[in-house]
């Protein structure tokens, strides 16, 4: 399958979660997600893996992460906005929701994990 078609048959399975949804502006083949668990001071997985996808919507926010999660039917969605605070550490892109929830993604490659944080914080 070519890379336009690919992208055409990802954002129609998106859409189907999110119907608002009207560009992917990128991808990564594999990123897991971990939240920070305050009474163990470590991180923990949070049970989502798989591909993950910067989004375009046609709604405020206008933009987001969604992963379609290969563990469960629950996926992952994040939506970008200005009080979400975003950092790349190491290998994660640390990410602090409003509501003082830590979290991280990692993605598998180095290049993706760089190019999608970048695309984040903008």
């Amino acid at each position: 399958m070519d890379l336009k078609a690919r992208k055409a048959a990802n954002l129609s399975v998106l859409r189907r979660h999110d119907p608002s949804i009207i560009d992917l502006l990128d991808q990564s083949s594999h990123a897991v997600v971990y939240c920070f668990d305050q009474s163990k001071a470590g991180w923990a997985k949070k049970g989502i893996e798989g591909t993950v996808f910067l989004i375009k919507r046609n709604v405020p926010p206008h933009y987001g992460i969604y992963i379609l999660n290969r563990l469960s039917i629950d996926n992952y969605r994040l939506l970008l906005t200005e009080d979400l605070v975003i950092e790349l550490q190491d290998e994660y892109i640390i990410y602090q929701t409003p509501s003082d929830d830590i979290c991280c993604l990692w993605l598998y490659e180095v290049d993706d994990r760089e190019r999608i944080c970048k695309e984040m914080i903008k």
